[in-house]
């Protein structure tokens, strides 16, 4: 024998016969008045989604995955970045997320890839470095054009700069002096110390770099860290060790070719007791969800230059920074992190 689906009319009033006196009901019409806005926000949603991500070049479908490119794809998509990406993070809540993040810059600030200051009365410089240029002349027209922050904040010094990640230190600048060694404490509460190379170790060439490329290859940016420029013959710029009282990266470790590189150049150039500053985003806490970044890390990687599928804490891990705040979102994806430079031993 057949059963009958219960139409929406009989379920609401189902729901309203169970309820308890005194207690709120469900009308149909606030019923139905609740479907169709859920179904029409998911249905524009899902087309301002598709039609922003329509705007971004075509890849390259038989291309080769290379982590070392993504400064490339950025050059291409520089143009359509803001518009491709700017309804996604507004679902995800990542512009909040950045401005939590943020209240906790003060000081010379460096940061690798893009900046607000709307929530950061401590600044006092703000140094705003990328590998592509075209993504650093578009984040220099919106800063100081778009959103005028340059007219806002006139007391804080601002600079774009041309400049690689995984080379940020100037192998000729005089790191400061190192203050009084302290006696030995206990951890403070909280804290987690993280095993790692210290900071400022250098095991080859100018570059910092310390340790093997996984596959025994050369890692990419060597011979662009040893010339100190681009292929086309841009300058990068360096900094002086321990310059910087914060230095934050939001969702830039997916696009480097070796992060664990780039976070201990971070912590470099970041004063001893200074904060690192990060808001990235990997592997979830759940292997289904894993499985889905892994089977289109490639074809992600080659749109976006981004590979999202990363390990984030194993790369902070083996950077050995010193964390004080760690939370994840967003299904364990999105990661939330305040750290220290290592501890000098």
């Amino acid at each position: 024998m057949l059963r009958k689906t219960p139409s929406l009319s009989n379920v609401v009033h189902a729901v309203q016969q169970r309820a308890k006196p005194g207690s709120a009901s469900i009308s149909t019409r606030s019923a139905l008045v609740g479907g169709a806005l859920l179904f029409g926000g998911t249905a524009y949603f899902s087309y301002r989604y598709s039609n922003a991500h329509a705007v971004l070049p075509t890849p390259d479908p038989d291309a080769p995955i290379d982590p070392a490119a993504g400064f490339r794809v950025f050059d291409a998509i520089a143009d359509k970045y803001d518009e491709a990406i700017g309804q996604e993070e507004a679902a995800l809540w990542y512009g909040t997320m950045r401005k939590w993040l943020l209240k906790q810059a003060s000081g010379d600030v460096l940061e690798i890839s893009y900046y607000d200051l709307s929530e950061s009365s401590g600044v006092r410089s703000l140094t705003c470095t990328d590998l592509s240029q075209h993504m650093l002349f578009r984040a220099e027209d919106k800063f100081f054009d778009e959103l005028q922050l340059g007219m806002k904040y006139p007391h804080v010094k601002v600079n774009f700069v041309l400049a690689d990640a995984h080379c940020l230190v100037d192998p000729n600048a005089k790191a400061p002096e190192p203050p009084p060694k302290p006696k030995p404490q206990p951890p403070a509460p909280g804290k987690t110390v993280i095993p790692g190379l210290p900071a400022g170790a250098v095991a080859a060439g100018d570059c910092g770099c310390s340790h093997a490329h996984p596959e025994g290859k050369e890692w990419q940016y060597v011979q662009r860290c040893a010339t100190g420029q681009l292929e086309g013959g841009a300058k990068l710029s360096r900094f002086a060790p321990g310059q910087f009282d914060t230095v934050v990266d939001t969702f830039g470790l997916c696009s480097h070719e070796d992060p664990v590189q780039v976070l201990k150049e971070m912590a470099r150039v970041c004063k001893p007791g200074g904060r690192i500053l990060l808001l990235q985003h990997g592997r979830s806490h759940y292997q289904w969800l894993n499985d889905k970044l892994d089977g289109s890390a490639v074809d992600h990687q080659r749109k976006w230059g981004c590979l999202w599928n990363r390990d984030i804490l194993d790369i902070v891990q083996q950077a050995g920074l010193v964390v004080d705040k760690s939370t994840r979102w967003h299904f364990g994806t999105s990661y939330y992190i305040v750290a220290y430079p290592p501890v000098q031993r």
